[in-house]
């Protein structure tokens, strides 16, 4: 139990250095909306990159930064956001895993999206059930 806890902990430390770094690389502010996208299910990110402006003007955003290790998240972002203010922030798994770490403990900007059906707190059963669809997940579980 102990050496879960450190590993943890650990793991936070590292997310809260990568948390402080991003906010050095951008201008994050309280107008700005932070996606953490840790999930490797590409049909997933890629109905949250397509419903990303929707979700900025529905919570009167004017900037996204997206985390992520995938390319293919970077490269649809890209396109989608083109008339956006969008920031891509390319990284690693570990640091990935030590931003969740950290927002575990500490939920350190309002507009955090964590777009994973695991991550932080999911329920990946939802998807299917009483006709919800993937869309619908990500509009009224992820994207409120």
């Amino acid at each position: 139990m102990d050496f879960e806890l450190s590993e943890e902990y650990q793991g936070a430390v590292g997310g809260r250095e990568y948390w402080i770094a991003l906010k050095r690389q951008f201008p994050i502010n309280e107008k700005t909306g932070i996606f953490v996208f840790p999930a490797l299910d590409s049909e997933l990110n890629q109905t949250a990159v397509k419903l990303l402006p929707w979700y900025l003007k529905k919570k009167y955003l004017n900037k996204a930064v997206i985390a992520t290790d995938q390319d293919a998240v970077l490269k649809q972002a890209e396109s989608v956001m083109a008339d956006s203010a969008v920031c891509l922030a390319k990284t690693d798994r570990e640091r990935l895993n030590g931003l969740l770490d950290y927002y575990r403990l500490v939920q350190f900007h309002p507009s955090v999206v964590v777009i994973s059906l695991e991550e932080p707190y999911g329920n990946p059963h939802i998807i299917g059930k009483a006709g919800i669809t993937l869309e619908d997940y990500v509009k009224n579980a992820l994207y409120v």
